[in-house]
This record gives C-alpha cells, sequence and structure tokens, in this order.
C-alpha cells in the first residue's frame, strides 16, 4: 500500500509533461500512441488524443479528428487502425496482412468519435468545424446500426476482441477457447509487440491466433460487414463498447440540434434510449448487482467481473438501486479499488494477472471514463479519488500504457498518449471539483467562511426577477426550460410535503440541473452570466408553492433566499459551480478557496499543495479562456479583496511561491489590479 505521505505530486509539472508528450508524439496529421511500439493511428486513441490536444492545441485537436474521418471507409466504417505506410516493417501486423485494399484494417473500435467532436466543441464553439465533420460522424453511426444491430434490439455486437479496445479481456476467453477447440489452421503474422515490451505483459500466442483466426475469416467475406457479422464465430455485445455507442448518440444527436438536423438529432436519441433500456435489461444482472458482458452466439451472459461493467456508469445507464449495488463493487478492495483505480478484471476472479494487459492492469482512460459517469452520477468524491489515483500513476511511473494494479509500476510501452487523460483534471478540474449546490441557513454562517464572504458584502441588494428577464441573451431558451420545469414539477409537491426548506432546494436544485440537461448543449456557457441561474431557481421556487422568496445580487454573484414554515431564512447559492456562468465569479470563488484553504493550518502539506495547486489551475483555465467584458467597479474590488486574501497566504513552499505569485500577477495584469495599492493605469485587454 502507497502511503500518501510518500507522495509528492507536483501538478504544474505533470500537466507541463503531458503537453511535452502530446507534442513528441505528433506526427502533424494525428497522435501516435507510443512512438516505441505504436506507430500509426487508432481509432479511439485519437479521440482520446483529440480530447486533451482541444485543451492544449484545438487546431492540432481538429486536424487529428479530420486525420482520422478521412480514413472512412465508402459504406461508413472508420477502421480501428490507419497505417503509416513508412511504418510498415516497425509493426505488424500491417496494411498487407489485412489485405482490405486500403491503408487500414476493416474493423473498428469503441466509437468515441461523437463525444471527441461535442468536446472540441465545448473548448471553442467552432461550428463550421462541427459542420464539416458531421456527415462523416452521422454515416459511421449508421453503418454501426444498421451492420451490429441488424435485429434493432439496441445492443451492438462486436466480432473480434480489438473492437473492444480490451483486447485479451476475459470476457473473450470462451469464444477463444471455442474457436482453438476446432483446431483451426492459423498462421498468425510475426509479433513484433514482444520485442519491446516483456511477454508476461502482453496477450499470450494462443490470443492471437484466434486474434488472427476472425481477420482470416473476414478476409475470406472480402470484408462485407453483413457478411462479417453472419461469419463471425465471435458476436460480444461488450458494456463498455455499448455504454459508449449509448453515449455517442447522446453526443450526436446533441451536434444534430447544434446544427439545426432536428430528424437526426431525434433518431440518435432515440437510439440512445434504444441502448440504455437494453443494457438495463440484458446485461445487467439483479443477482450479482453488475452489467456483464452477452454472449449473443449462446445467449448466455458472461459472468466474469471487468472493469468494462463499470462503463454504463458513463452513458448514465443504472437507476440509483444498480448505481448504489454496482459502486458497491468499485469500492471494495477485494474486487476492484485499488491505490491506482480499476483493475481490468476483479482481483477475486482466477483470471485476474495485474501484469498481463487487460487482465489486471489498471488503464488510465477506464479511470478517466469511469470518473466521468462517477461525475454524471453526482459521486463527485469517489471521482476525485479516481482522479487522484491516474495522476499517483504519473507521478510514480510516468506515462505508460498501462500500470501495475497494487504497486503502481509502469507497464506496456513508454510514453503513452492517452495516459495524458490523468493530467485533464488539472486542465479542467472545475469539473473533479463540481458539487451540489449548497443551501446556507443565513443565521448560522460562520464569520470568515466562504458562504460569509459572499453573502454579507456590504454591496448585497435586492433585485427584481423582471429586471433579468429583459436583458439576457437566451430569454427564450430559459423560457422553454422553464415550460419543462413547470411539467416536472406539476406531477409533485414539494413544499406541501412539510420538508424543511435545504431539502427542498437541494431537490430543485436536482430538478433544474435535470432541466438544463435537456437544452441545447453549450448555450449556458455562452451566455457568461449567472444572471440566469439565479432566476431559474427563483421560478423554480415559486412553482413549487415557496412563498417568501427574494433573490439578491453582490459584486460577482447572485443567491436566491427563501423562508421556511417556521420562519428560518436560507440562502441558495446561485453562483456555485453547477450554476455559475460568469466567468470573473469562477475566479473569485476558486482564489477564495484557496486562500481559505491555506489558512487552515491542519491540513498537511501534500494535501494543501495538491488542493491549492489545482484549485489556481482551474482559476488559471478560466483566465485564459473567457474575455471579461462584463466587468464592473465593484467586480474589480471584490476580486482585489480575494487576491489579497490569497497573496498573504502564500509562501509556505517554493512552489505556492512561484506558481502563485505568477498566477495572482496573471490575474492582476489581465484586470489592471495593482495590490500593492498604487492605482493602475488601466485593464488589461
Amino acid at each position: 500500500m502507497v502511503k500518501e505521505d510518500c507522495l509528492n505530486l507536483d501538478v504544474v509539472k505533470q500537466l507541463q509533461d503531458a503537453k511535452d508528450m502530446l507534442s513528441v508524439n505528433w506526427t502533424g496529421e494525428y497522435t501516435v500512441p507510443s512512438r516505441a511500439q505504436y506507430p500509426h493511428m487508432w481509432l479511439w486513441d485519437s479521440c482520446f488524443h483529440a480530447m486533451l490536444n482541444a485543451r492544449f492545441a484545438p487546431d492540432r485537436a481538429k486536424t487529428e479528428m479530420r486525420s482520422l474521418l478521412q480514413a472512412q471507409w465508402e459504406d461508413g466504417r472508420i477502421p480501428h487502425i490507419t497505417f503509416n505506410t513508412e511504418e510498415t516493417g516497425k509493426y505488424r501486423p500491417n496494411h498487407e496482412d489485412y489485405a482490405t485494399g486500403k491503408n487500414s484494417s476493416g474493423i473498428t473500435q469503441p466509437p468515441v468519435v461523437a463525444g471527441a467532436l461535442l468536446y472540441i466543441y465545448a473548448q471553442d464553439g467552432d461550428l463550421n468545424f462541427i459542420r464539416e465533420c458531421y456527415p462523416a460522424a452521422a454515416r459511421y453511426h449508421r453503418w454501426l446500426k444498421e451492420t451490429r444491430d441488424a435485429d434493432d434490439a439496441g445492443l451492438l455486437a462486436i466480432l473480434h476482441p480489438w473492437e473492444s479496445g480490451t483486447d485479451n479481456s476475459p470476457i473473450f476467453n470462451e469464444s477463444r477457447d471455442r474457436f482453438l477447440a476446432t483446431k483451426p489452421k492459423v498462421e498468425a503474422p510475426p509479433r513484433a509487440d514482444k520485442k519491446a515490451v516483456n511477454e508476461a505483459e502482453r496477450p499470450s500466442d494462443d490470443d492471437y491466433i484466434f486474434y488472427w483466426g476472425l481477420v482470416e475469416i473476414f478476409k475470406s467475406c472480402g470484408w462485407d460487414a453483413k457478411q462479417m457479422a453472419e461469419k463471425s464465430p465471435m458476436r460480444i455485445a461488450d458494456p463498455l463498447f455499448n455504454s459508449i455507442w449509448a453515449q455517442a448518440n447522446e453526443d450526436l444527436a446533441a451536434l444534430a440540434a447544434l446544427l439545426g438536423e432536428k430528424d437526426d438529432a431525434a433518431l440518435f436519441a432515440k437510439w440512445n434510449a434504444q441502448t440504455q433500456e437494453a443494457l438495463r435489461e440484458k446485461l445487467w444482472c439483479e443477482k450479482e448487482g453488475f452489467f456483464f458482458a452477452l454472449d449473443l452466439t449462446t445467449n448466455k451472459k458472461i459472468r466474469i467481473r471487468t472493469s468494462s461493467g463499470f462503463l454504463p456508469l458513463y452513458a448514465g445507464v443504472p437507476d440509483a438501486a444498480m448505481r448504489e449495488r454496482l459502486l458497491a463493487h468499485l469500492r471494495s478492495r477485494r474486487e476492484f479499488w485499488t491505490p491506482f483505480g480499476l483493475p481490468g478484471a476483479a482481483m477475486d476472479e482466477d483470471c485476474f494477472d495485474p501484469c498481463r494487459y487487460w487482465q489486471g492492469p489498471v488503464w488510465i482512460n477506464v479511470n478517466w471514463l469511469v470518473q466521468q459517469g462517477l461525475l454524471r452520477a453526482g459521486e463527485y468524491g469517489l471521482a476525485h479519488k479516481l482522479a487522484l489515483a491516474s495522476e499517483k500513476l504519473v507521478e510514480r511511473a510516468g506515462f505508460r500504457e498501462y500500470y501495475h494494479p497494487w504497486i503502481g509500476e509502469g507497464l506496456g510501452a513508454p510514453n503513452f498518449s492517452w495516459s495524458a487523460l490523468a493530467a485533464e483534471p488539472l486542465i479542467a478540474p472545475d469539473e473533479v471539483f463540481r458539487t451540489p449546490t449548497q443551501v446556507f441557513p443565513l443565521a448560522d454562517i460562520a464569520k470568515g467562511s466562504e458562504a460569509a464572504a459572499v453573502y454579507t458584502h456590504p454591496e448585497t441588494k435586492e433585485i427584481k426577477p423582471e429586471d433579468l428577464r429583459t436583458v439576457s441573451a437566451g430569454e427564450n431558451l430559459l423560457r422553454g426550460a422553464l415550460s419543462e420545469l413547470d411539467d416536472a414539477l406539476a406531477e409533485r409537491d414539494y413544499y406541501k410535503s412539510k420538508k424543511k426548506a435545504a431539502p427542498l432546494f437541494r431537490l430543485l436544485a436536482a430538478e433544474v440541473e435535470i432541466v438544463l440537461g435537456k437544452a441545447r448543449p453549450g448555450w449556458l456557457d455562452h451566455l457568461r452570466s449567472c444572471d440566469l441561474s439565479a432566476l431559474l431557481l427563483h421560478d423554480a421556487l415559486k412553482k413549487a408553492g415557496v412563498e417568501k422568496i427574494s433573490l439578491r445580487a453582490a459584486p460577482l454573484h447572485y443567491f436566491v433566499t427563501a423562508t421556511d414554515e417556521d420562519g428560518a431564512e436560507w440562502a441558495l447559492d446561485a453562483s456555485g459551480d453547477q450554476f455559475a456562468f460568469h466567468p470573473l465569479s469562477r475566479v473569485a470563488v476558486l482564489f477564495e478557496q484557496a486562500a481559505l484553504f491555506l489558512a487552515e493550518e491542519s491540513h498537511d502539506g501534500i494535501r494543501r499543495a495538491r488542493a491549492l495547486s489545482r484549485t489556481l489551475l482551474a482559476a488559471e483555465r478560466i483566465l485564459r479562456r473567457y474575455d471579461f467584458i462584463h466587468c464592473d467597479a465593484a467586480d474589480i474590488e471584490a476580486l482585489t479583496a480575494v487576491l489579497k486574501r490569497l497573496q498573504s497566504r502564500l509562501g509556505k513552499t517554493e512552489n505556492e511561491k512561484r506558481y502563485g505569485a505568477w498566477l495572482t500577477g496573471t490575474a492582476c495584469t489581465r484586470f489592471g489590479i495593482a495590490l500593492d495599492g498604487k492605482k493602475a493605469a488601466e485593464r488589461a485587454a
């Protein structure tokens, strides 16, 4: 077991290392997974690379996706490998071995394409790029649906272990053994993978006979997709592949809506709902409380617990009861919970091997995908721990292909690109720090707390809801969201249940989040103000029957207060992480969190440095991303006070001094703030 006090996580260095590695692995057209072993372009790898590059180098991210989509076949499939012919001799099998007549393989991989496109769009709002790429993504989805779900049952079949992305996962053992029992005459290409990596860490020779035997069958079909599906001796509904498929349809529906393709949006939303239902009905095991793969040849569940069973969280599939049972497996130190994240197979399974590829090691992309699912489920603490586990791996062993689950040793290829996903929460830690909207009793706010800094601000004033309605650029969207909220609240009567205001607020906040989730993606970010969130909460409380409501504003902040039936006054933070859209408000809150944390002497140095670095990195991201055109004198004054508190508490370590001074200096330059008391000549552009 690794002790916390022996770690020294320098997240600033880790972030820079991630940037450097991705730059080294960039070819000018795409990012190779690892120059030591994987010199070509892989489908889901490139999607993860594009997401990372969207933060570091947006143009590079777009080039990566264009390169991937240019490899699309005429029938719509996107191959799992596109080969660099100059590297043919370094990797087998190569394009000549596949004999597809193209510079690619003929099978596919988990369809992360739509998710990558939506992720890139969220960074810069380039709708022209989405318009350019959307037709290829839509063709790919139609190809998958037509060829892998011919009976329209909602679950896609994978025909080859390589299509799963989890090549030698134990869920394929039974199919492999059935195939080998026929004593096939298969001569697999020479294996180059064992030259660069220890043989004990790679799939077995029997696995490779199975892999290449399937390819030979597909070659005999002339790579015709429907014949491949009919003749393949392996047809498995994998929870990882199908969860990504479900989420991909949700993402593609969002892209279609952005482009005004209403019929497409409805179709992809329907496919999403169908697959979600199929995952619950066909892959969920009520007895064991887990999602298992389904062998479509025998119509039997493959009852081996693997990390793929947690991927339905990523697509929002489990209901509340399912989720609790599933998370019990995730938290179990006997099954899946290790100091470094999720092993490929449960540690108490007979097939578990801590060093062999997908049979036991930890993969950072799986940690990241499950982390996204935990955030979606509101399990913010678990998500944070999983993100930290990945960071610890990189700190100990660098960006490796996979890792030993107990000791954190790096395994497989070095400088592995998608392992930079460990740094993704450092780039956007606001997603990891996201917490449910908080409710504060105004009478009990402790002096000096985060809440007090907001609610006791001398310039706090009450405002009228109608004043906000007239200035919002998203008024029509707000009206649509409120209409849906009316329908939701009509079925429930929160206030008459005699519950106190605090749980009432929390229930309403959850309801509001559901409604906002149905709106067109990205529109709230583009409003860049938190007035709509406050107004929405105000109206939600009114619809719920709360009578004494007021809407208040302080510099950088909006909040709603209400009085419960006992006369106690409560405040709901309308500028919290889920509802804050004024970027300067986000910066101020993050700086305030850093200052408050530094004032707490009880925390050890490692926790202190980690929390400080992650919080300040979130502020850095906002400072770099947004234009601050709506800041008035009161805004600047409030931010100045926060920066002074932060600056006075920096200095316990050299890293704190260096990074904190640089970031506070950046904020001062950006807004023309002078912390030494001198008046700034002008605000920065």
